[in-house]
């Protein structure tokens, strides 16, 4: 099948009348122009219209700048001669291959010339002439350090307009670092005389950066315009989003702005939106706790409950259970609030309370669409509690969470959201309390003996040997001895006795007796067991569990 022509194309997307196709033929007859440069002089199409009828045709992706950010490592690939003569911007190494926006994706000399510079292979992307004059701009300008740009900001060697351009890049080193370093939360923190930048990497707080106090409300405010917030609503707390992308991966940025005496905080919340489905086998669970999960999860029916506070994984063990438990054969939905894990696979729903849709509405329209399994991303409410049970009991199976410290405590808190006895013993299937701790980097991990503090923290026997382990701190770990983190948990799998014991509403120091009898580990037996097995550390343990 022959390739439609450019002009057959705009033609039949109705960009031009067959007339017009006439007129810019005859022009380029004459002055040896490309098709597409005729169009644009004549003003008969507009760039954006050609960009994306040449990038559909040859099957080039178009794209927009302002949803990267970009890694100051990758612009220094490309020199700024090169970038400027040929209308390029390096974007960022993917699949072994620099992808390049360009002005002119069809330039084949350009692609050529880049290729043999950066001895890899190119992958062009189409950019718009505006787009890339901004961000060369930006990028190219001069590509500085952030402390050369406060420097420069202290000394008021910046024009205003230079000003903006200098805070736009500190934002985006700010939130670029997050990225780099694995941070699930970028804090902006005002104080009297300066504004802190802080990362929570690994659970853990650690400074980032210290700003002066003058360039606090600009950064904010850039912040605010990024998020889609109100700029000039300073007295009131705001929540907003965007998203965009470091190299192939997706971020979705949440952000939550809190007036304090000293100026707005700000919360960055970094969730990766792309990443791999966990699997159940890669969380790391010990052996006890993997086989517990994996019989819940082949229950046809009932609730499985994972609970813990925010940032202690919940919501991977959640997908990774749904993971194990796929099949084309189910209908699987789920209602988030965010959604973390996209899966084409499945059908996803994002809580939005502005309009009306809470947890709660989306679970009752859900369960009209005939679901096998039903993910919901929290159970906040008695309605979306009592909901939730209900669905249980006709038939589906419900993974949810709850914000409890551990699996007895769960059951308790159902019954305080109003659910009755009889449906929480006969729904739940198996609760799942956890929690996050760091792992000893394993490239500067020492042994020790352990002390007869620590000996007796963790019930071993005083006269006996016993061997720990901790990291030393080294570049891979950024010094800090740990690198990753792993789970401990406690799982309570509910059967008859159990069952019979909840709808008795038998007190939670009876329930946990019987558990123990059972088999039961709690989430301290959980966390000694990888203490002693040199994955984590006790200073770990009682950070995480007092």
């Amino acid at each position: 099948m022959a390739k439609e022509r450019l002009g057959d194309k705009l033609i039949r997307l109705r960009l031009i009348t067959p007339e017009q196709l006439e007129i810019a033929l005859k022009e380029q007859k004459r002055t040896g122009e490309l098709l597409g440069e005729v169009l644009l002089r004549l003003g008969f199409i507009t760039e954006e219209q050609l960009m994306n009828a040449l990038s559909e045709q040859k099957g080039i992706e178009r794209v927009e700048l302002s949803s990267y950010l970009i890694d100051p490592e990758v612009i220094k690939l490309i020199p700024k001669k090169l970038a400027e003569k040929y209308k390029i911007i390096p974007i960022a190494k993917e699949d072994g291959a620099l992808v390049i926006g360009m002005v002119n994706p069809f330039d084949l000399e350009a692609i050529d010339v880049i290729s043999r510079f950066v001895g890899t292979r190119v992958k062009p992307v189409a950019i718009k002439e505006k787009e890339f004059e901004e961000t060369f701009s930006k990028y190219y300008g001069e590509v500085k350090s952030i402390e050369e740009l406060l420097e420069e900001i202290l000394e008021e060697k910046v024009s205003p307009g230079e000003l903006d351009t200098r805070i736009i890049q500190i934002v985006d080193y700010i939130i670029l670092k997050g990225v780099k370093d694995k941070a699930s939360d970028i804090h902006i923190e005002p104080a009297e005389a300066v504004t802190r930048v802080r990362y929570r990497i690994d659970g853990v707080m650690t400074l980032g950066f210290i700003l002066p106090k003058q360039i606090h409300s600009s950064i904010v405010t850039r912040i605010k315009l990024i998020s889609h917030l109100n700029i000039s609503e300073t007295r009131l707390p705001q929540d907003g989003r965007t998203t965009f992308k470091v190299g192939d991966r997706e971020i979705d940025l949440r952000v939550s702005t809190l007036p304090s005496i000293y100026g707005e905080a700000v919360v960055m919340r970094l969730l990766g939106l792309n990443e791999a489905l966990p699997k159940l086998e890669e969380l790391d669970f010990t052996p006890h706790n993997y086989n517990l999960l994996q019989k819940a999860i082949q229950k046809p029916y009932g609730i499985i409950l994972v609970t813990g506070p925010t940032g202690s994984g919940k919501t991977t063990t959640l997908y990774a259970l749904l993971n194990k438990s796929f099949s084309v054969q189910k209908t699987i939905i789920t209602v988030e609030d965010p959604v973390e894990y996209k899966w084409e696979l499945i059908r996803q729903v994002q809580v939005n309370p502005r309009a009306g849709l809470t947890f709660a509405k989306a679970l009752r329209s859900i369960l009209r669409q005939d679901p096998d399994v039903i993910l919901v991303g929290e159970i906040r409410d008695e309605e979306t509690a009592k909901i939730a049970t209900q669905a249980a009991q006709t038939g589906h199976l419900v993974l949810t969470t709850l914000h409890t410290n551990d699996a007895v405590s769960s059951i308790i808190r159902l019954s305080e959201l109003g659910v009755k006895p009889f449906l929480i013993g006969s729904s739940l299937i198996a609760v799942s309390a956890q929690r996050l701790v760091r792992v000893i980097c394993p490239y500067c991990k020492y042994s020790y003996k352990a002390s007869p503090e620590e000996k007796e923290y963790l019930k071993v026997p005083k006269d006996k040997e016993l061997i720990l382990y901790k990291g030393k701190g080294c570049e891979k770990c950024k010094f800090r001895g740990y690198l990753g983190r792993t789970v401990i948990a406690e799982i309570l799998l509910i059967d008859k006795e159990l069952e019979d014991l909840i709808i008795k509403q038998a007190s939670p120091v009876e329930i946990m007796r019987i558990a123990l009898n059972k088999g039961f580990k709690t989430m301290f037996e959980d966390g000694k067991q990888k203490v002693l097995d040199g994955k984590t550390t006790i200073e770990e343990l009682k950070r995480v569990l007092g």
